[in-house]
């Protein structure tokens, strides 16, 4: 009976996936889409790890992630030239490229808007309405444009089918030979939730995530089965949730009072006989597939000893880092190295130091938030300069040099636009941003961007400013090792089921960066420029005494050194 139902939800599965593969990534999609697409794939996982079958539920994992995203990851999107007729081409990209100068002038406007001097408080609020719903009909026009073209794309070409549980199942093995790190993947449920570990032995564990009742008190759950709205109540909710208190948190002494949770957390998602082998040392490399609400929790967080002086999993000295989908990482793992004609003279790209829009003479009137979509024009009337960008730059730059990397090339101030950057990350195997960056709710992060000088036609959507999601994902990335962000908030964006977190980091990666470096929320500007000189200066060390750089390592390197 029970292989007749996973029959039967294979089945459902496939169709929703084929259905979606087909629409274009930043849909509009409703709540009530949402639940049906994510059901049968709860189910598959739900039985396969009632079989005992990790290599199935493995790959029920995989599976559900986002088709159109793997397909543009793993390089299988066609040119549209090449599927529909010159005609049809032709008016898809016109409209596509006419929504997209919408957006940017209207953008413009309100941002305008917000410093002018001329208009009464009432007259100001309402042209600020009136561009805020005009901006939303625009970016809606974008979305479907966008789509439009995706789907002509991939209509006539099946996304090649790469969810086999033996071809996935042993790419996976070839990786951890090289590797030989822990995996960890969840997958989260609306009423269960599950964790796939494949320790360095090779021997996959399944196990179902539960509170226990000492769990439970500590985390103010009821015990029993942990489900997507547990979760979310412990990490994601706003105020009282673990990433909101901190993001607050001002010092050692304030963290140390989220190390009950944090200490739970740590033996919740981490069996025992994992947690044993992390702190006696025999474990020193994490591969985290998050999902769900665990998608922005800092694992290095989680408190493995609560005696004082409290240890993080930080301090084990555990590299860690995240994928939102193992076939992504295999993806990127496999892309080919790049020959000497196709790199760049200077494989290193410096970008920052950028010129805002200057900020009014006088106090803006504090209007309030019409729509989602204001946020950022809001906030772009009055961004102000970055006080250790210029420092950041140089400091970077001299780190590089010190230890052998002489060819480094800039892009800072006037010269730090959105045209220069696309002229010239190609052939790059490190790139670095020091710049502002923002994320938004709608429209699945696509319209988030880095921030940028503006060129000097500002109502030219692609040298506007705004480096966004979308356009992040069209850069030609392929042969870069590193893109590095000392930027706000690039690692974060609310979550979409079957989706994951479509941050700005996950746009890099489609572009073809085999590995990104972002934060998860606002972070000081100092101790950011340290903490990245810090990992340069080590992986640097290691380029010059003849090693492949081990980017984990380094990372991990650079956050003890902070710490101490």
């Amino acid at each position: 009976m029970l292989e007749e139902a996973v029959a039967d939800f294979e089945s459902a599965a496939k169709h929703e996936n084929k259905r979606l593969s087909l629409t274009g990534w930043g849909r509009p999609q409703t709540t009530a889409l949402q639940f049906v697409v994510y059901q049968p794939w709860e189910a598959l996982v739900d039985c396969y790890v009632q079989l005992s079958a990790p290599e199935r539920t493995f790959s029920a994992m995989e599976r559900y992630r986002d088709p159109i995203l793997l397909r543009m990851a793993e390089r299988f999107v066609p040119s549209l030239a090449a599927q529909v007729a010159p005609a049809e081409a032709f008016e898809l990209r016109q409209r596509y490229e006419q929504a997209a100068a919408c957006v940017s002038a209207l953008r413009r406007q309100l941002e305008l808007t917000f410093v002018r001097t001329d208009l009464s408080p009432e007259a100001r609020q309402q042209t600020i309405a009136q561009l805020t719903k005009e901006l939303d009909e625009a970016q809606f026009a974008y979305v479907q444009a966008r789509s439009s073209i995706l789907a002509a794309k991939f209509v006539a070409q099946p996304l090649a089918d790469r969810s086999s549980q033996q071809t996935l199942w042993e790419e996976l093995r070839k990786l951890r030979a090289e590797e030989n790190p822990l995996l960890l993947e969840y997958f989260v449920g609306e009423e269960n939730s599950y964790l796939l570990a494949v320790p360095p032995d090779g021997k996959p564990i399944t196990t179902e995530l539960t509170i226990s009742e000492e769990h439970a008190k500590v985390l103010a759950l009821r015990p029993g089965k942990l489900g997507r709205r547990e979760l979310f109540k412990v990490v994601q909710k706003p105020e009282d949730g673990l990433l909101s208190q901190l993001q607050q948190a001002s010092s050692e002494d304030h963290i140390g009072n989220l190390a009950p949770k944090l200490g739970v957390l740590f033996e919740v998602l981490i069996p025992e006989e994992l947690r044993l082998q992390i702190l006696s040392g025999q474990i020193r490399q994490l591969v985290i597939v998050p999902h769900g609400p665990l998608q922005l929790l800092p694992f290095e967080a989680l408190v493995v000893d609560r005696a004082l002086p409290i240890r993080f999993l930080v301090d084990m000295g555990v590299s860690i880092f995240y994928s939102p989908s193992v076939k992504l990482m295999l993806a990127i793992h496999q892309r080919k190295e790049p020959g000497e004609a196709e790199l760049a003279k200077q494989p290193v790209l410096l970008v920052g130091d950028c010129q805002f829009q200057p900020a009014a003479a006088t106090e803006l009137r504090e209007l309030p938030l019409l729509s989602p979509s204001a946020a950022h024009v809001r906030a772009g009337a009055r961004w102000a300069a970055l006080p250790y960008a210029s420092f950041a730059l140089e400091w970077l730059a001299s780190v590089l040099r010190e230890r052998g990397a002489q060819r480094v090339a800039w892009l800072r101030r006037e010269l730090a636009t959105e045209r220069n950057v696309r002229g010239n990350v190609a052939g790059r195997r490190f790139i670095h941003f020091a710049t502002r960056a923002f994320a938004e709710d709608r429209w699945r992060n696509l319209f988030g961007a880095i921030v940028l000088t503006p060129g000097a036609r500002k109502d030219d959507p692609r040298d506007d400013g705004y480096l966004t999601l979308a356009e992040i994902t069209e850069l030609p990335l392929s042969f870069c090792d590193l893109v590095a962000l000392s930027v706000y908030s690039t690692n974060t964006e609310p979550e979409h089921q079957g989706e994951g977190c479509q941050s700005l980091v996950y746009g890099f990666l489609l572009a073809g960066a085999r590995r990104m470096l972002g934060s998860n929320w606002m972070v000081p500007d100092e101790s950011t420029v340290r903490l990245i000189s810090v990992f340069a200066d080590y992986l640097a060390q290691q380029i010059k005494a003849g090693q492949c750089p081990n980017y984990a390592r380094a990372l991990s390197q650079a956050k003890s050194w902070m710490r101490t």
